[in-house]
């Protein structure tokens, strides 16, 4: 895309006048990519939180929180992210992921929930698994009063990528995931 807006004028004078110009050249978003086998080796990304962090700062433990994982053990890693939806009226939602492995895969929980200053999660906020080939594998939507969302359970094995993917009204947010 940057060599096609650049165009065949490809001197240093015109390089730089091009670039210089009104118009940008948008590259669009990039997300680093968590990495999930690095998670059960206590190797996590800046911005993935423990849920404990959650429990803390209720100072209780949400009813959500204590239905939200079958997955339990010292071998399942649970951790959230938090993610600001640039909506008409901004939300701040929590992007939860739990990861623990199996003899030959990686079991995958993923939920959204609400901050800690909502209850519930608003209309037509979907959640989706997406292929590393771009194509839907699984996706749920909010219903009136949900308080969480969460896709079915799904494994892959290391090395596999898939993207999760959330959408409210024209905003969409992906975060990029590597077993």
């Amino acid at each position: 895309q940057f060599i096609a807006q650049l165009g065949e004028n490809f001197s240093v004078a015109n390089r730089q006048s091009s670039l210089l110009s009104e118009s940008t050249i948008k590259l669009g978003s990039i997300n680093q990519t968590s990495h999930l086998s690095h998670w059960l080796q206590n190797r996590f990304e800046p911005d993935w939180q423990p849920v404990e962090t959650i429990l803390a700062a209720s100072g209780r433990s949400p009813a959500r929180l204590r239905s939200a994982f079958s997955l339990r053990g010292s071998d399942v890693v649970k951790r959230f992210k938090q993610i600001q939806l640039k909506t008409e009226n901004p939300l701040e939602i929590f992007l939860v992921i739990a990861v623990s492995q199996l003899e030959s895969a990686f079991k995958i929980c993923v939920q959204i929930q609400p901050s800690l200053e909502n209850k519930i999660l608003p209309g037509n906020l979907k959640l989706s698994l997406i292929d590393s080939n771009s194509a839907l594998l699984a996706s749920i939507e909010t219903e009136a009063e949900d308080n969480f969302i969460q896709l079915p359970y799904f494994r892959g094995a290391e090395g596999e990528k898939f993207i999760i993917g959330v959408e409210l009204d024209s905003y969409s947010y992906r975060e990029k995931f590597l077993i």
